[in-house]
């Protein structure tokens, strides 16, 4: 029997019915073509997951019952300070990206990105990728959505940084560490931001302005690579360092170790 995965932000308890309506409801209803009594997901964006049937549908909106619902810790925190690329590669790194567990994505207008910076098209951009993220959630069963800002300049991303972050940036610049020598450092950080030039890299400015702001310039190798594969490649890398994987904060596994229920006599959701 298939199982169905919706994002619903209002929130949910228990014990309680909700109407979806909108995107989520055309998608779940003329899409997926679910039907009554079928078994789905909803998930909050913030660590919340609650399994549910289909009560009732209607030609835009449809009925959900709430049997259980589970709460997941956060995750440790990551962030991605992309330049925006064009449409197809940019949306790919939203995606991925949201696979892997960051928790906030800043884009980045770079002087040598090649893309249109008008503010229409830019925030229809960005509410594209608002919702490639909730598909990505949904494919990856990550019950976090990462919070995508407007896209603006890397001097105005970067003073959104906390002190206590460690950044890393991917440097194509000949000065550039290895790995090796930064895996150690990461080690003890609770909050991590990289950060990830457009096709053209960053500019001289911008990496003055990743040096002035302590970010650790990192190479990933002696190959050049695309800004879609040097993005998933680093945050893969740190999430793999940090050990993300091993107490995953999926809720396909339902580990005991993540979940918070929400209803203490409640069990957990079963595998």
């Amino acid at each position: 029997m298939a199982i169905y995965y919706v994002y619903h932000p209002e929130g949910f308890s228990a014990d309680t019915s909700r109407v979806l309506r909108d995107t989520e409801a055309h998608h779940l209803l003329r899409v997926l073509r679910a039907t009554a009594r079928d078994q789905l997901f909803i998930f909050d964006g913030n660590g919340a997951v609650g399994r549910c049937f289909l009560q009732c549908a209607e030609p835009k909106h449809c009925t959900v019952v709430v049997e259980e619902v589970a709460s997941f810790l956060p995750p440790a925190r990551l962030i991605l300070l992309q330049g925006v690329v064009k449409n197809t590669a940019m949306d790919q790194i939203i995606h991925q990206a949201t696979e892997l567990g960051v928790t906030q994505i800043f884009p980045i207008l770079c002087q040598n990105g090649v893309v249109s910076t008008d503010e229409t098209h830019m925030n229809k951009r960005l509410e594209r990728w608002r919702q490639i993220a909730i598909e990505a959630c949904k494919q990856s069963k990550n019950p976090f959505l990462p919070q995508i800002f407007p896209p603006r300049s890397l001097g105005e991303s970067v003073q959104a940084l906390s002190r206590e972050t460690f950044k890393i940036a991917a440097a194509l610049q000949e000065n550039s560490h290895p790995w090796a020598e930064c895996i150690f450092l990461l080690a003890p950080a609770r909050t991590v931001a990289v950060a990830v030039g457009p096709e053209g890299d960053f500019s001289e400015d911008e990496y003055a302005t990743l040096k002035a702001t302590n970010f650790f310039p990192l190479t990933l190798g002696p190959r050049i690579l695309t800004t879609q594969t040097a993005a998933v490649t680093l945050i893969g890398a740190v999430q793999l360092a940090r050990g993300s994987g091993k107490n995953s904060n999926s809720w396909s596994g339902w580990p005991d170790s993540n979940r918070r229920p929400l209803r203490p006599e409640r069990s957990a959701l079963p595998d």
